[in-house]
């Protein structure tokens, strides 16, 4: 051994010497004042706010380590269920911390029981969070966090309850009081009171295992039996907004109401109302009623900024051993000059001689923790070969957290970065991921990691969708969804993205309706109710002659048509039937078209009941008719002997026979009665034509009839020439009168 080597072994024992001295000295100062329970001395209260136990700062006199001192209270010390559930946050956090060495939990030194006098006392010793401040009591003082502040501590939050919800824990009674911040500081977190129930009393209650009214979930608040890690994350959601606002989600005097409120009223109206838009999408989620609906912690971590998945939170090798204020030691100052001054000369001989014999120091030398590669989310232990890991998601910003392989104990973790990720470093051996990015679906994957190679693995994240549910479209209301219009008749899960929508019906018949709805997660059904269809309307005015006739429309009674009209307001619009009726008239019948927003000027007049004209005729004649006042519109009507229904009026009627002139006469058409006309057209004559001689052909009235001998009946009575040709023959030519009902003859000589 060399005489350096002796003199850094000299100083070290005299350093170890010194500080047992000045321990020896402390605990002497402790011991002189302030309370003490069994080995733990200066006993400084910290909480005592109705809960099962009182918290004590103090100090340990065999170990000399400042520790929080959780004592049960006296008056419960009967209770068998209480003793267990409070010595079962021993095993809680021991579990806690075992599967998460860094996990911002307290860590427990020791626990059993402590004698009282007469009775013993169960307790825990446990770290001692530097500053002794809560959450609360940085509400207090600030009012409100940032968005950024809050989402710091919701992240190292959400990895304490990763751990413990992986390990089957779920906390019950996350609040403000229950996350404390080393040194008042939001970046350092720690998560106390695991396991631990509130009784009533202190506006506290105990439903569905644990619970503070105004941070316990809904299901809490009903009373089940079994909560899930849902209720955590709702609790969690209650304390964020908080954190935002500056004020409770539901405030009352009366727990019981509180609860109430929970259980009744929508979280989401106040966090859309009251909390920062960046946050509201996961917010709604977390505060979501049905336990199913909302989020899990990993799906929170997610949501957060990239800077506050970051943040290393609270690691008690680097936090501050400040104690709280309490009892002064009584300690002669001297005693305490002597130590320090002994401590003063040791350390730096023992440094400076230490640095000459390494030749200045630094990281060499063999025994020494082999540090985590750049960028590794990991604890990789000695001698555990690595390569990298490359993945590439579309859309990137993917949060990918490890969920085993390798370094099981270390499952939960999420990757420092989003992707697109580039070679980052991984433990060799199969490993398993857990992909997750906001509206999509997540992806489970395996991927190998070779020694010293890079595995690269690209991905395609798949939109995740949920569905509505509205039942059957009201006849020719078209939907449009997010203004793309569905040929569909029936709404019945239809998928939709998650996220906000809106759902619009139009229809010519029905005004337009918009519905806005949430898909909060893949895979949720939305079942809302159509909207109530309200007709698009227009007004009609009707006017009638004569006046005070009465009116149906759409086969509904509605009153006599005054003088100046009647007015139909908040029509429908389209096509609608109207019927006026006065007595003496004739019924009319007819169809509206109503158009949105005008009105519609609708008059008629009535017309009386029709007459009826019976025409006849000696022969059978055609019967024309025409209005007098509209002497051009004849028009046949048929035949006699007619019958023919005409509105009451003077007409023209006309009596045709071919070959006879057309009789004419006037006549009045009286409402709902008979008019006649009747006609004698003369009987016919008959010509007989002969000759003597050749025969020769027959021309009446210059129109070929025939030849001789020839005999024409059915002719008009009157006048005709009459001539007989014969080629080579001189034509003969004659008048003759065909008298009525007579014959006339005539006997043609040709030369």
């Amino acid at each position: 051994m060399t005489l350096q080597s002796t003199l850094i072994t000299v100083l070290a024992t005299l350093l170890v010497v010194g500080v047992l001295l000045l321990l020896f000295l402390l605990r002497r100062g402790a011991g002189a004042t302030g309370t003490s329970l069994g080995p733990y001395r200066d006993l400084s209260l910290l909480s005592d706010k109705g809960g099962m136990a009182k918290v004590y700062f103090a100090t340990n006199s065999e170990t000399g380590k400042a520790c929080v001192l959780k004592v049960l209270r006296q008056e419960l010390l009967g209770d068998a269920d209480i003793v267990r559930k409070f010595r079962r946050e021993v095993d809680i956090l021991k579990s806690l911390k075992s599967a998460d060495p860094k996990l911002p939990v307290p860590e427990v030194y020791r626990s059993g029981t402590v004698s009282a006098g007469i009775v013993d006392i169960p307790f825990i010793e446990m770290e001692y969070i530097p500053g002794n401040t809560h959450l609360g009591d940085l509400l207090r003082q600030k009012g409100r966090l940032t968005v950024e502040e809050s989402e710091l501590v919701i992240a190292q939050v959400c990895r304490a309850l990763m751990v413990a919800h992986r390990l089957g824990i779920v906390h019950r009674d996350l609040k403000p009081a229950n996350i404390l911040l080393a040194d008042g500081r939001h970046d350092s977190v720690v998560v106390i009171d695991f396991g631990v129930a509130k009784l009533l009393g202190g506006g506290s209650v105990t439903a569905g295992g644990y619970g503070t009214a105004a941070y316990m979930a809904v299901e809490q608040c009903g009373g089940v039996s079994q909560v899930t890690p849902a209720a955590d994350v709702y609790s969690l959601g209650v304390v964020w907004y908080e954190m935002l606002t500056g004020h409770k989600l539901y405030d009352h005097e009366n727990p019981i109401v509180v609860m109430r409120m929970h259980e009744e009223e929508n979280a989401a109206a106040h966090v859309h109302r009251h909390a920062p838009r960046a946050t509201r999408a996961i917010l709604t989620r977390m505060l979501a009623r049905d336990p199913a609906h909302r989020p899990n912690v990993a799906g929170v971590l997610a949501a957060l900024s990239a800077g506050a998945k970051k943040v290393k939170g609270y690691e008690p090798s680097r936090a501050p051993s400040r104690k709280p204020a309490g009892p002064r030691l009584a300690l002669p100052r001297r005693w305490i000059l002597a130590g320090a001054s002994v401590l003063a000369i040791l350390v730096p001989l023992v440094v400076v001689i230490e640095r000459g014999a390494t030749g200045g120091g630094g990281n060499s030398g063999g025994g020494k923790k082999r540090p985590d590669p750049p960028g590794s989310p990991f604890q990789l232990p000695p001698g555990i070969l690595s390569g990298t890991l490359s993945l590439v998601t579309t859309p990137s910003g993917a949060q990918v957290f490890y969920t085993g392989g390798t370094l099981n104990d270390q499952a939960g973790r999420a990757l420092p970065e989003t992707t697109p990720v580039s070679r980052m470093p991984f433990p060799v051996g199969r490993q398993k991921l857990y992909i997750q990015l906001e509206n999509h679906e997540s992806v489970s994957l395996d991927v190998q990691i070779e020694p010293e190679r890079d595995a690269v693995h690209r991905l395609t994240m798949v939109p995740g969708k949920g569905s509505l549910t509205m039942g059957a479209l009201p006849e020719g209301v078209q939907a449009i969804l997010d203004g793309q219009i569905l040929s569909v008749s029936r709404i019945e899960r239809l998928p939709v993205p998650v996220g906000s929508h809106v759902i619009a019906f139009r229809s010519s018949r029905y005004k337009e309706q918009s519905v806005r709805f949430d898909v909060e997660r893949i895979g949720q059904e939305v079942k809302l109710p159509l909207p109530v269809f309200s007709d698009r309307t227009g007004s009609v005015r009707v006017r009638t002659t004569p006046a005070g006739a009465r009116l149906a429309w759409d086969g509904t009674a509605r009153g006599t048509v005054p003088a100046d009209g009647k007015t139909l307001d908040d029509v429908a619009v389209g096509s609608h039937s109207i019927e006026l009726s006065a007595d003496g008239y004739e019924t009319y019948r007819g169809t509206v078209e109503v158009v949105e927003g005008t009105t519609r000027e609708v008059s008629i007049a009535l017309e009386l009941p029709p007459g009826r004209l019976r025409a006849s005729a000696s022969r059978a004649a055609e019967v024309r008719v025409a209005s007098e006042n509209a002497p051009g519109s004849w028009r046949s009507v048929g035949r006699t002997p007619a019958v023919v229904t005409l509105p009451a009026g003077r007409y023209r009627v006309r009596l045709e026979v071919p070959g006879y002139d057309s009789w004419e006469t006037s006549v009045t058409i009286e409402s709902g009665r008979d008019a006649s006309v009747s006609h004698a057209f003369p009987e016919p004559g008959r010509l007989v034509v002969g000759a003597k001689g050749p025969w020769g052909n027959v021309f009446v009235n210059g129109v070929s009839r025939g030849s001789t001998p020839l005999e024409i009946g059915d002719l008009k009575p009157g006048t005709y020439t009459v001539e007989v040709k014969r080629d080579g023959y001189t034509t003969y030519s004659t008048s003759v009168t065909i008298p009525a009902g007579g014959t006339a003859r005539v006997t043609a000589e040709l030369r």
